[in-house]
């Protein structure tokens, strides 16, 4: 099972607390001695800064902007059929990989972020090698 923790911000800083760094210290201190026990028993386990909604959306928009870029290539080094068929399928497939992490993080159901990492690891190596065939085909 994986855990994510969002740690940061309002999460160190107690009601009533002015948020020095001492006090920030010692709320980080008691933190951690509990994440500690999370990573005990499920793990696998990831620290953000934010909630999982917040984390969500900065996914979608590396997303969108990963594919933007990879679809500038196109008209920039003269891609060709395959690199371009390759971008927008691949791409396409790790943009609704992105919303569905947001979409599960609103829901409040287990986001299942490591399939989004695995996805743009893939769409990368895949693009790569779109890159690499693409010039040697006659079309």
């Amino acid at each position: 099972m994986s855990t994510v923790v969002a740690l940061g911000g309002n999460a160190l800083v107690r009601p009533g607390e002015r948020g020095t760094a001492a006090e920030q210290l010692a709320n980080l201190r008691r933190a951690v001695a509990a994440l500690n026990v999370l990573l005990a028993d499920s793990g696998n386990l990831a620290i953000t800064h934010g909630n999982g909604s917040q984390v969500g959306l900065q996914v979608i928009l590396y997303a969108w902007a990963t594919v933007a870029c990879s679809l500038l290539l196109i008209p920039v080094a003269g891609m060709g059929l395959v690199y371009t068929v390759s971008a927008l399928v691949f791409g396409g497939w790790f943009i609704y990989e992105s919303h569905r992490l947001y979409s599960r993080a609103v829901r409040g159901t287990e986001p299942r972020p490591m399939r989004v990492f695995h996805a743009s690891i893939t769409y990368l190596t895949l693009l790569f090698v779109a890159i690499a065939i693409d010039p040697l085909l006659p079309f």
